[in-house]
């Protein structure tokens, strides 16, 4: 209950901040003229098809078998764009029974810096420790500004110079000639950071 309450208190309810409007509106695509959102009213809102609880026990390859059938599912366009899935029994590779969550949402709601930190919202703690925060803002802000700024501009310039220096990609053996279709299955996988948490995001 705490995941959701807090994610709803901060996305959901009335008092939400303006700029989270997006989260409560879903997108109307049109076959000649540009697409636009429109706002779910509150009442409307299908909080059984957005917030799922799963209380089973689940392991990792559990998990990746889910996450591969959510990925081959499409989302519904008559409403908000996204979805979460709190598990609240995972059993992580270390055997330690733990909860996981598993946001989905499309693209044009946001990215996926930002979904995370969306996802934080409803974690407990969702922020760094203050030990930790003050660590990181040593050696002085307007200094870290002024390398943040540097490093973009030189990345956005390599990344500009190797788009248009771009070639066709080799023949590769492991490289598939079968597109796939959104109702095709999907395999998923990913390999556990040891020793890090959430404070370290």
């Amino acid at each position: 209950d705490t995941f959701f309450n807090n994610w709803e208190n901060v996305y959901l309810s009335e008092e939400s901040r303006p700029e989270f409007r997006r989260i409560r509106q879903h997108a109307c695509r049109r076959r000649w003229l540009w697409p636009y959102w429109e706002d779910t009213a509150q009442d409307s809102l299908d909080k059984d098809y957005h917030m799922h609880r799963e209380t089973e026990v689940i392991d990792k390859e559990g998990l990746q078998k889910f996450l591969g059938r959510l990925e081959s599912s499409v989302l519904d366009f008559k409403k908000p764009l996204w979805q979460l899935y709190f598990f609240e029994r995972y059993v992580g590779e270390d055997g330690v029974e733990r909860s996981a969550v598993i946001q989905k949402g499309h693209h044009c709601l946001h990215d996926g810096f930002i979904a995370l930190r969306m996802l934080l919202q409803g974690c407990e703690p969702h922020a760094p420790p203050e030990e930790a925060q003050q660590s990181r803002s040593r050696g002085g802000a307007s200094r870290g500004r002024r390398a943040c700024c540097c490093a973009t501009l030189i990345s956005a310039w390599r990344g500009l110079k190797q788009l248009l220096l771009m070639s066709d990609d080799p023949v590769s053996l492991v490289k598939s000639q079968i597109l796939a279709s959104p109702e095709d299955a999907k395999n998923c996988a990913w390999h556990t950071l040891q020793g890090v948490g959430v404070q370290d995001l």
